[in-house]
């Protein structure tokens, strides 16, 4: 990759950019973020209400990447980590599956199936005699994995709530992954504990109590919550001379003998880049350099996000957040910010409930439809006032990862890569990372490689 260390542009004013953007500086001479929204943040922000109360939008409590000087961006040093940071060494998280709560891990609890089915379930499981996480769709690997029964009965309406789709239709690896759909509660805790200490079960039965990781976990003290960290990420970036420019889009990729010259936007025209920083879907960058594209458009995922104030404590108080993977319920994660930051709740308790759906479903959701879910699954107390509500309906959050989706994700990578050398690709758009911290990770590594 030649490096002129003079002009950088970084597309997407999200996390990953704006770290980006900070270690970049220490390289080019001019580093420059583009966003196309007002804000900066992307998913990682927060929401203030007309009434000043901040929400997630999203549930983030990162973990320490254990790389000193990534950590130290992240997080701060020494007593300004400790001031503005709350730490917790483990995350206590819950699952509602089949009207059940499963109160100690997040892990769905085969046995909710009722005496009958889970039998039936068992049986069938211990009739399976491989797992292959390779093979061609998600349908396959339950089925091989855990049978018929808790494919059909568990893994099936999952899949449909959280992706729209059925299990067939999805690549294995990254359904998976996506959120944490790896290992199902089953049996007494006695023989899951025995079952583990083999390698086959291990990778398929997960422990009846959350055991936590060897991981500090990070939330901030500010009322702001995760737009505290945006804030402060902005500043350590402005203080390298990092210029910020939003609102701002980018339309064409100029290229010259496989190297990127510039790029042109219809907001601030054209911009030297000997380096582009590209954050956003990889497709985009293909279309900004007129290359074409035989990708098949990924379907993707809206996210309606509601958030309240209520006037009564929540009812869940050992949680930091909950899954509910129920389908007879809409909401699918849901933060609990007392138990977060209890400091921040000084005029009600704050909760956010998110919705994942196709962009029309959307349409049909509200906040009092949503609140009576939280009510009915026992998390806020039946005569809750509610203080304040708003609602956010953010579209294409993330694809659907679809057989053949990680095929097309890299061909376009690989075909951008070819085609300009000169260009680096992050974000979970990639389809290299979805969790933040190996997204954090690869920014690191291969922004650090650049001059070696």
């Amino acid at each position: 990759m030649t490096n002129k260390n003079q002009n950088c542009v970084i597309v997407g004013g999200g996390s990953v950019g704006i770290v980006a953007s900070i270690l970049l500086a220490d390289i080019y001479k001019n580093v420059m973020v583009i966003e196309k929204n007002g804000t900066l943040g992307g998913l990682l922000g927060s929401y203030q209400d007309d009434q000043g109360n901040h929400y997630d939008i999203g549930t983030h409590v990162p973990n320490i990447i254990n790389v000193k000087e990534l950590d130290d961006i992240l997080f701060g040093v020494g007593k300004e980590r400790e001031e503005n940071w709350i730490e917790f060494d483990r995350l206590d998280t819950q699952i509602h599956f089949n009207g059940q709560w499963n109160r100690n891990s997040s892990m769905i609890d085969a046995r909710s199936l009722g005496k009958e089915k889970y039998e039936k379930g068992i049986i069938e499981f211990f009739h399976c005699d491989e797992q292959y996480l390779a093979q061609d769709n998600l349908a396959k690997f339950a089925m091989e994995t855990y049978g018929p029964t808790f494919t059909q009965e568990i893994f099936a309406p999952i899949v449909d709530k959280l992706f729209g789709v059925t299990a067939d239709q999805l690549e294995t690896q990254s359904s998976l992954n996506y959120f944490g759909l790896t290992r199902l509660v089953m049996l007494t805790e006695k023989v899951t504990n025995k079952l583990k200490q083999i390698d086959f079960f291990d990778k398929k039965i997960g422990f009846h109590t959350n055991l936590g990781t060897a991981l500090t976990h990070y939330y901030p003290r500010s009322p702001k919550g995760c737009g505290y960290w945006i804030d402060d990420l902005v500043k350590k970036a402005k203080k390298k001379g990092v210029v910020f420019r939003l609102d701002t889009t980018v339309n064409k990729i100029n290229v010259n003998n496989k190297e990127i010259t510039s790029i042109e936007s219809p907001e601030i025209g054209k911009i030297d880049s000997d380096l582009l920083v590209w954050t956003i879907p990889p497709v985009l960058a293909l279309k900004a350099a007129g290359i074409e594209d035989h990708s098949h458009p990924p379907i993707l995922r809206t996210t309606s996000i509601f958030h309240y104030c209520l006037d009564r404590e929540l009812l869940i108080n050992d949680a930091l957040y909950v899954w509910c993977m129920d389908p007879k319920f809409k909401s699918f994660r849901i933060t609990l910010y007392p138990n977060l930051n209890p400091e921040k709740q000084n005029t009600g308790y704050t909760i956010t409930s998110e919705v994942l759906s196709n962009p029309e479903e959307s349409k049909k959701f509200n906040s009092e439809m949503i609140l009576k879910e939280l009510i009915s699954l026992g998390i806020v107390a039946k005569d809750s006032k509610v203080l304040s509500h708003a609602q956010q309906v953010i579209h294409n959050t993330f694809p659907v990862p679809e057989v053949g989706f990680m095929d097309d994700v890299n061909q376009v990578s690989e075909k951008l890569q070819k085609e300009m050398p000169n260009l680096l690709l992050f974000g979970r758009s990639t389809g290299k990372t979805w969790f933040m911290t190996d997204v954090f990770r690869d920014v690191f590594e291969r922004i650090k490689g650049i001059n070696n």
